[in-house]
């Protein structure tokens, strides 16, 4: 079966930058990958410095995709933990690991509950909680 044709938004996020994991995001994928319950082969420092990811087009609130170098993959496990966390300005922050068909991180899903951009990321992993 021949692959699905990129939508729109995914032709627009391949024109996004590739980086590597800003330190707070490092934090959240840590957090996020503790409360799965993930192998700890995905969160060695190795494999955080390996990661490379591109900016979600969400409007500032901090989603990120992880990039393969496979394009054999897709978005599989969806929402297999979440944390949260207030921004500066006082409004709920989501943060939600979803995994690829190979269960390894997809993305980080952000979500600021009144859809603004992020104005401050968490500074640490005691700034994140399990509940809202």
């Amino acid at each position: 079966m021949p692959a699905k044709p990129p939508t729109e938004y995914e032709r627009r996020l391949a024109g996004q930058p590739i980086r590597q994991l800003e330190p707070w995001e490092r934090t959240v994928l840590l957090e996020l990958a503790s409360a799965a319950g993930l192998s700890d082969t995905l969160t060695t420092s190795a494999a955080l410095d390996g990661y490379r990811i591109r900016e979600m087009l969400d409007g500032g609130m901090g989603s990120i995709r992880f990039v393969v170098t496979t394009e054999c993959r897709t978005g599989d496990r969806f929402n297999v933990a979440e944390r949260f966390y207030n921004d500066v300005d006082g409004v709920l922050v989501s943060f939600t690991l979803n995994l690829d068909d190979r269960g390894e991180p997809w993305e980080i899903d952000t979500w600021k509950v009144d859809f603004s951009s992020l104005k401050q990321p968490p500074s640490s992993a005691a700034d994140l909680r399990a509940t809202p």
